[in-house]
């Protein structure tokens, strides 16, 4: 189960950004292309305003980061180093749309966005075949780094506590810059220009892609998430013979129940595993016998699944009052002691005081 805390759903896409680093001789070398880091920047406010921009750029960005949504989306749970043929489709095409960049940006814009992409990335940026050779690191200086950074993995456990982690991110970072010399480290500062605080930056988000190929609905006549602009959409992909939804149902009733239809709406998105599963009056019928009155895609053909790039059965999303992915979940709500329940509840209430764009 993969359970996103905020830390998490804030550095999650982030985690990407290590680049291919030679170990040694007797070493492989690592080549698989990664994330470029600046498809995610370019879509914060706080970044954007720091690039001092015109109001044609502006909308140039926009439009560019509009485009790269749903591929990052597809890239939310990729890992460091891919290598799915799909991420790594998904990894080129950024790359492909980034080379626009030079085009919407000047000269000292481009120097800058640079700077704040090696400023989010911290030490890891040393990683970067371009940063190292230009802060012309030694073999044994990248060998070095390297090391405290798998001790550093090795040291990490599931079960430490945030403030654990944070004292052994600041333990590498000390030990990495003591590997620096005081030339290096020099350059390493300026390379990363005048200090942003990140702190300014909001969580990332995605657009929710839209309902489409419905086969069925139940509970309610057609619906789009376009149309519940302005409310609290909680969708959840589920199937009625999956004993690890059927666990999760009490926790739907509950929110459905809960929350006023005119502010949060449950939205289950019925996926088949089996051919057996398809059946909309059976589908229907256990709707009916386990109390689900929330609204039912029922989604036969996939599309709806696949257009979320969902994988497993159950998911749940949260989207905002102005239609953006914000938090998921991922399998039962409470697996061996989890209050998964009680997290998407907090979620829910702190999307609830958000205003909508049209506010």
């Amino acid at each position: 189960m993969n359970v996103r805390t905020e830390y998490i759903h804030r550095v999650l896409l982030f985690v990407l950004l290590f680049s291919a680093w030679t170990i040694n001789a007797a070493e492989p070398t690592y080549e698989i292309p990664l994330l470029d880091g600046r498809a995610l920047l370019i879509r914060d406010p706080a970044i954007v305003n720091d690039l001092k921009l015109t109001e044609a750029q502006s909308g140039q960005l926009r439009q560019l980061a509009d485009t790269l949504d749903a591929v990052l989306f597809s890239l939310r749970d990729a890992p460091r180093r891919p290598t799915d043929k799909n991420a790594l489709a998904a990894i080129k095409q950024v790359d492909t749309q980034l080379s626009t960049l030079s085009n919407i940006l000047n000269p000292a814009q481009n120097t800058r966005l640079g700077q704040l992409w090696r400023q989010y990335e911290g030490i890891d940026a040393l990683f970067r075949p371009e940063v190292g050779q230009e802060l012309k690191l030694t073999e044994m200086q990248s060998q070095q780094i390297l090391n405290v950074y798998l001790q550093q993995q090795a040291t990490i456990s599931k079960n430490d506590s945030a403030e654990r982690i944070r004292q052994i991110q600041n333990d590498r970072i000390q030990q990495t810059v003591d590997i620096l010399t005081d030339t290096q480290r020099k350059q390493w500062f300026q390379m990363m220009g005048q200090p942003f605080d990140f702190s300014k930056t909001r969580p990332i988000d995605f657009r929710a892609p839209e309902l489409r190929q419905v086969s069925a609905w139940i509970n309610t006549p057609p619906l789009t998430l376009e149309s519940l602009r302005g409310k609290v959409v909680v969708v959840h992909f589920w199937t009625h013979s999956c004993i690890n939804c059927i666990r999760n149902y009490p926790a739907y009733k509950d929110w459905a129940g809960r929350f006023n239809p005119d502010t949060v709406v449950v939205l289950g998105i019925h996926t088949p595993e089996f051919e057996s599963e398809k059946d909309a009056a059976a589908i229907k019928q256990k709707a009916g016998s386990e109390g689900l009155t929330f609204p039912i895609a029922v989604d036969n053909d996939k599309a709806n699944w696949n257009a979320w790039f969902n994988r497993m059965w159950p998911s749940i999303y949260l989207v905002d009052k102005n239609g953006r992915v914000r938090f998921w979940w991922y399998g039962e709500l409470n697996w061996q002691g989890a209050t998964g329940d009680k997290w998407i509840l907090e979620r829910i209430n702190m999307l609830l005081r958000e205003k909508s764009d049209a506010n």
